[in-house]
């Protein structure tokens, strides 16, 4: 009995060590704001200011699209939701590119392109 308490103690501990943690796990799920703007403030060589600026732009952008994907996936029409997603996007991009340098904007849009081709080798076939 000792043996098997042992056992599966030692299994239970394993398991919760190995398991990533809830935190890790909607990071997945999700966007991660932080990452994102510490990305761009790394690759675009943003100013305190311009982060400043750019990260409510981005907070907001991203909640307009995850209000329009609840509501497609609530019974709305998808292929509306895509289309008004890729506006929004547009839409957060070009406020974004208003407030970077000309040198800035050229490293923003490959940055884009990038992030876009990483999207589509993630979406499954036929979507």
């Amino acid at each position: 009995m000792n043996r098997l308490f042992r056992a599966a103690a030692t299994t239970f501990v394993l398991a919760a060590l190995t398991a990533p943690s809830a935190a890790a796990q909607q990071q997945r799920r999700g966007f991660d704001i932080d990452a994102y703007m510490e990305t761009l403030t790394e690759r675009l060589s943003l100013t305190g200011e311009q982060t400043a600026e750019i990260r409510p732009m981005v907070e907001t952008g991203m909640a307009e699209m995850r209000q329009v994907m609840m509501a497609a996936r609530d019974g709305g029409d998808r292929q509306a939701a895509m289309t008004q997603m890729r506006e929004l996007g547009t839409s957060t991009d070009e406020s974004i590119e208003g407030v970077l340098t000309a040198e800035q904007i050229e490293e923003y849009r490959v940055f884009r392109e990038e992030q876009d081709e990483r999207m589509g080798q993630r979406r499954p076939p036929g979507r």
